[in-house]
Protein backbone atom coordinates (compact mmCIF):
# COMPACT_ATOMS: atom_id res chain seq x y z
CA UNK A 1 0.00 0.00 0.00
CA UNK A 2 1.50 3.44 -0.54
CA UNK A 3 1.42 6.28 1.33
CA UNK A 4 -1.40 8.28 -1.03
CA UNK A 5 -3.87 4.98 -0.80
CA UNK A 6 -2.99 4.70 3.09
CA UNK A 7 -3.78 8.68 2.97
CA UNK A 8 -6.70 8.55 1.23
CA UNK A 9 -7.81 5.32 3.62
CA UNK A 10 -7.41 7.28 7.02
CA UNK A 11 -9.15 9.95 5.33
CA UNK A 12 -12.20 7.92 4.38
CA UNK A 13 -12.40 6.63 8.11
CA UNK A 14 -12.43 9.77 9.48
CA UNK A 15 -15.07 11.22 7.37
CA UNK A 16 -16.99 7.86 8.33
CA UNK A 17 -16.36 7.88 12.48
CA UNK A 18 -16.03 11.47 13.10
CA UNK A 19 -19.26 12.52 11.99
CA UNK A 20 -21.01 9.58 13.93
CA UNK A 21 -19.41 10.20 17.11
CA UNK A 22 -20.37 13.48 16.59
CA UNK A 23 -23.68 12.52 16.44
CA UNK A 24 -23.52 10.38 18.88
CA UNK A 25 -22.68 12.95 21.62
CA UNK A 26 -25.54 15.64 21.05
CA UNK A 27 -27.58 12.89 21.32
CA UNK A 28 -26.38 12.31 25.30
CA UNK A 29 -28.88 13.49 27.40
CA UNK A 30 -27.71 12.43 30.41
CA UNK A 31 -23.89 12.23 31.82
CA UNK A 32 -23.33 10.44 35.75
CA UNK A 33 -19.98 11.82 35.16
CA UNK A 34 -19.22 14.84 33.88
CA UNK A 35 -15.03 14.32 33.07
CA UNK A 36 -16.32 11.28 31.38
CA UNK A 37 -17.87 13.65 29.05
CA UNK A 38 -15.18 16.47 29.28
CA UNK A 39 -12.68 13.56 27.72
CA UNK A 40 -15.07 12.79 24.97
CA UNK A 41 -15.71 16.23 23.63
CA UNK A 42 -11.56 16.89 24.20
CA UNK A 43 -11.31 13.68 21.48
CA UNK A 44 -13.77 15.70 19.01
CA UNK A 45 -11.94 18.54 19.11
CA UNK A 46 -8.43 17.09 18.96
CA UNK A 47 -9.89 14.82 15.48
CA UNK A 48 -10.73 17.95 14.03
CA UNK A 49 -7.55 20.16 15.10
CA UNK A 50 -5.56 17.36 13.78
CA UNK A 51 -7.14 17.25 10.48
CA UNK A 52 -7.03 20.71 10.11
CA UNK A 53 -3.41 20.11 10.27
CA UNK A 54 -3.54 17.27 7.86
CA UNK A 55 -2.42 14.88 10.28
CA UNK A 56 -3.99 11.78 9.68
CA UNK A 57 -3.02 9.32 11.80
CA UNK A 58 -3.46 11.53 15.04
CA UNK A 59 -6.74 12.76 13.74
CA UNK A 60 -8.09 8.91 12.81
CA UNK A 61 -6.83 7.52 16.48
CA UNK A 62 -8.75 10.52 18.24
CA UNK A 63 -11.56 9.94 16.17
CA UNK A 64 -11.56 5.75 17.44
CA UNK A 65 -10.84 7.12 20.83
CA UNK A 66 -14.04 9.66 21.34
CA UNK A 67 -15.88 7.34 19.53
CA UNK A 68 -14.66 4.68 21.90
CA UNK A 69 -15.41 6.94 25.03
CA UNK A 70 -19.39 6.92 23.53
CA UNK A 71 -19.65 3.42 23.61
CA UNK A 72 -18.09 2.41 26.74
CA UNK A 73 -20.18 5.35 28.40
CA UNK A 74 -23.26 3.27 27.07
CA UNK A 75 -22.08 0.19 28.21
CA UNK A 76 -21.06 1.20 31.73
CA UNK A 77 -24.67 3.34 32.01
CA UNK A 78 -22.43 6.48 32.02
CA UNK A 79 -24.31 8.06 29.23
CA UNK A 80 -27.58 7.87 28.50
Amino acid sequence: MSEIDLAKDLKKEIDTWLPRAEKEFKKIKECSDPDFLKNIEAYIKDAKYFLEKNDLIKSYEASLWCWSWIEIGKWKGILK
